[in-house]
């Protein structure tokens, strides 16, 4: 089988393949689900999403991954106190690794991004441009990466 495309289009995780007729097998995960026992603290969403195709008759195909996190919104929103619930908007950001180039989608105009090893040491930078960042690192596959995201960074698994 081919291997399978993910994309993210209007808050869903859209599988497709050049193979026609497969079935797509999914493992969602989600990191640093935890309990909290203070007064406060940060929310946030990380999914690791990996994916392969599979048909009868065909071998398996590679599988894909990508992460898939949210970063907090910066912009204004009004405050229609009626029920006690605010809705803000969610900004999610894909992360796709192939190799060592690390893409990075839904991205604000302008956002800094930038990839770390895991000792600290800078591997690439890169400013949004159309929504999108693409950086491009020495990193090999099952290479454990830091992604930094304007003011907040993420672990990446390279796949």
């Amino acid at each position: 089988c081919a291997a399978p495309v993910m994309d993210y289009v209007d808050g869903q995780v859209v599988l497709t393949c050049d193979t026609e007729g497969v079935e797509f097998v999914t493992d969602v995960v989600a990191e640093g689900a935890q309990r909290y026992q203070t007064s406060t603290f940060n929310l946030a969403a990380v999914y690791t999403i990996t994916a392969y195709a599979t048909k009868e008759g065909y071998l398996d195909s590679d599988p894909v991954t990508l992460t898939l996190c949210w970063v907090p919104c910066t912009e204004e929103h009004e405050d229609d106190d009626t029920d006690g619930i605010i809705t803000l908007p969610a900004k999610p950001v894909l992360i796709q690794t192939a190799g060592g180039v690390i893409t990075l989608t839904g991205l604000p105009e302008g956002t800094e991004v930038a990839v770390y090893d895991t000792s600290g040491t800078s591997l690439a930078a890169a400013t949004a441009e159309n929504g999108t960042a693409t950086l491009t690192t020495n990193l090999t596959t099952g290479s454990t990466a830091i992604v930094k995201i304007g003011g907040h960074s993420v672990k990446v698994v390279v796949k």
